[in-house]
């Protein structure tokens, strides 16, 4: 997902971000867990995406504001649940305590309180991965917003002609 403007980019969370992306993809295959890494803007759309294409299965997600905010929080909050209307609270305490030993596995820090209303948090300051290698390359996709504001900007500032 693509950050905001004037977001700053942590390169160390980025690549954490992508291990995260790893083993949760990992987690979706070994276990059949239904896995949505920042698809939908918002906790909302990101619940009801899993319920209704998740069919059936756990699932464990976070959306795009929360994957931005990681670059500068260092950490990210994941939810979780079964895809299945009228799921109780127990069952979805277990899919967390599943999803958290699973991730401890993986190396990551997580902070959780065991309550199932809550969400789990990667917390990345404290997660330090065997694998991590600070040279290792991330392709930033950048999106610019076409506006009269910035194109007068470009114009003046970097005097360069703006074609439409």
């Amino acid at each position: 997902m693509p950050l905001g403007i004037l977001r700053k980019l942590n390169t160390e969370v980025a690549d954490k971000i992508l291990s995260l992306k790893e083993s949760l993809l990992k987690l979706e295959k070994e276990s059949d867990f239904y896995v949505d890494c920042g698809d939908w803007e918002g906790w909302n759309d990101a619940f009801s995406s899993a319920i209704n294409q998740g069919s059936g299965k756990k699932f464990v997600l976070w959306h795009q504001g929360e994957e931005e905010s990681a670059h500068e929080d260092e950490a990210i909050a994941l939810g979780f649940g079964k895809a299945e209307k009228g799921s109780s609270l127990e069952e979805t305490k277990i899919i967390g305590l599943e999803i958290y030993n699973f991730l401890l596995s993986e190396g990551f820090a997580i902070q959780w309180d065991e309550d199932p209303d809550s969400y789990l948090i990667v917390d990345f300051l404290k997660t330090e991965l065997n694998d991590f290698d600070s040279s290792s390359q991330i392709t930033l996709e950048i999106e610019i917003p076409d506006t009269q504001e910035l194109r007068e900007t470009v114009t003046k500032k970097l005097k360069q002609v703006v074609e439409p």
